[in-house]
């Protein structure tokens, strides 16, 4: 029966799709997992002893009230008070999962391991940073205009980015 089904030429498509596409979802899951457990642990180290995060609020009023440009002009640390700890949290788990994610596409789901590196790195890198900006821009609304976790916002952000990534990957990074 699925043997008959794989002649026409309109199921071998989609077989062929299904296939390469369930392999994407398992190393897209897996990624998810290492995203997830290096967002835990990047949190769990800048949160550790009140270690002091990359803050605009923190760093800026008071580097330049040193200098003595802005005391006499009112500026506050109220005026600064973005915080950059989930962006700085966010990129690091980013970083690290897509270096995973793009060698397991690799060799995993695309089998695409005859091509250089080279060529393919630098048209992954331009995926990745489009997903990045993606995911950059849903997390960072989620958590300002509705208060949800960094957390949520990543997985809201994983519906705009699978569907641009699996067919930026099969058709141009990894050309299968």
């Amino acid at each position: 029966m699925i043997s008959r089904l794989i002649k026409n030429p309109a199921n071998s498509v989609f077989a062929s799709h299904f296939l390469v596409f369930a392999r994407f979802g398992i190393v897209g899951a897996t990624t998810a997992a290492v995203y997830f457990l290096v967002m835990w642990a990047t949190d769990s180290i800048l949160s550790f002893n009140h270690i002091a995060v990359i803050s605009v609020a923190s760093l800026f009023p008071k580097i330049v009230s040193m200098v003595g440009i802005f005391p006499s002009w009112g500026v506050s640390d109220s005026v600064f008070s973005f915080n950059f700890k989930y962006i700085t949290v966010v990129s690091v788990a980013y970083i690290v999962s897509t270096i995973f994610h793009y060698l397991a596409n690799r060799h995993f789901t695309f089998g695409a391991v005859k091509d250089r590196h080279q060529n393919q790195i630098i048209r992954y890198l331009v995926m990745w940073t489009i997903n990045y900006l993606i995911t950059i821009v849903v997390v960072g609304f989620c958590v300002e205009q509705f208060q949800f976790s960094p957390y949520i916002g990543v997985c809201i952000s994983v519906a705009f980015t699978m569907f641009i990534g699996y067919f930026l990957a099969r058709y141009w990074v990894f050309k299968v």
